[in-house]
């Protein structure tokens, strides 16, 4: 796959071993913040750092595709729970919010860029540490596996989109197919429907976003991004800005037809900073020209973008 071309790019030059052994697809650093819980009732830590761990190895030790990975080519991504004083160990259930996170490597630099970060606030589970996690993909299990499968999909699916043009399409119908299991069966949790919860942003309207025809031109941006632009900056800065302008302009005219799509507002918030970042080495002639164009998509922060041509 085209993915695995460019990443071997990626790699010249890299300190890493050239290491065959087969691994799966995600390296998932996974975190659980039980403090509210533990003061509200004294909860038992140990059982937060089974759960750690067993979500951890349900994560990254399951084959989530047919693609054959080798170590160095995992997808960097997180999962962090924040556990709420309405969770009850005793009966097993859990509530609260979960951060996710997915990055990928810059070519011609040491360093990645953050693709995504989300955090989904509508989240309720089941957890018993002397059961083990389970996931069938064509029936719902439970809420706790039913999340981290769809959030591995849209992972590996946002890790695609930024190497191929539309390279996640598979994985977000995957994640797709989890929303709609989930809904006839986890009631309990608002998360996975249109229309409960918080309308707007959750699990249903981000995979719908990612997988929306009319929206398809900040998919297209996502690559332009990350392909054209952050692969070129450490180049060629200058080509680099320029890509990443043109992706900007695409997401502008695709925000002009479609206002405050959720997977638009996610997208900034996560980037925000690593464009004022990016812009403010830019000529005085770009930072007039993108500072506005930032505004636009992203008026709630239009204040932060005025640093662009403060530095």
């Amino acid at each position: 796959m085209y993915r695995y071309l460019i990443f071997s790019l990626l790699m010249l030059g890299s300190l890493m071993p050239n290491n065959k052994i087969l691994a799966q697809e995600l390296n998932c650093t996974v975190s659980i913040n039980s403090s509210a819980v533990t003061s509200a009732q004294g909860g038992n830590e140990r059982i937060f750092q089974g759960m750690r761990q067993a979500i951890t190895n349900f994560v990254n030790d399951r084959r989530w595709t047919e693609e054959t990975y080798k170590n160095q080519e995992k997808i960097d991504c997180s999962i962090n729970i924040i556990l709420d004083a309405n969770s009850s160990p005793n009966a097993n259930q859990y509530m609260g919010e979960v951060v996710i996170q997915v990055s990928r490597p810059i070519y011609n630099a040491s360093l990645n860029t953050t693709i995504l970060t989300y955090n989904d606030i509508n989240v309720s589970f089941s957890y018993n540490e002397s059961q083990p996690i389970e996931f069938n993909e064509g029936s719902f299990v439970s809420s706790l596996s039913s999340l981290l499968a769809y959030y591995s999909y849209v992972f590996i699916g946002l890790d695609h989109d930024t190497f191929e043009l539309n390279g996640g399409t598979p994985y977000y119908q995957k994640a797709q197919q989890i929303i709609n299991l989930a809904q006839n069966s986890d009631n309990g949790n608002p998360g996975w429907n249109g229309f409960s919860g918080n309308l707007v942003r959750n699990r249903y309207w981000l995979i719908n976003n990612l997988l929306d025809n009319s929206l398809e031109g900040i998919r297209k941006s996502i690559y332009n991004y990350h392909r054209q632009g952050m692969d070129n900056l450490h180049g060629n800065a200058d080509k680099g800005r320029q890509k990443i302008t043109a992706s900007l302009q695409d997401m502008q005219l695709t925000n002009r037809n479609s206002p405050s799509s959720m997977v638009l507002q996610v997208f900034m918030n996560t980037k925000r900073d690593e464009l004022v970042k990016i812009y403010s080495a830019a000529t005085p002639t770009e930072k007039q020209q993108v500072v506005p164009l930032l505004q636009e998509i992203d008026p709630a922060n239009s204040i932060r973008y005025d640093r662009i041509m403060q530095n």
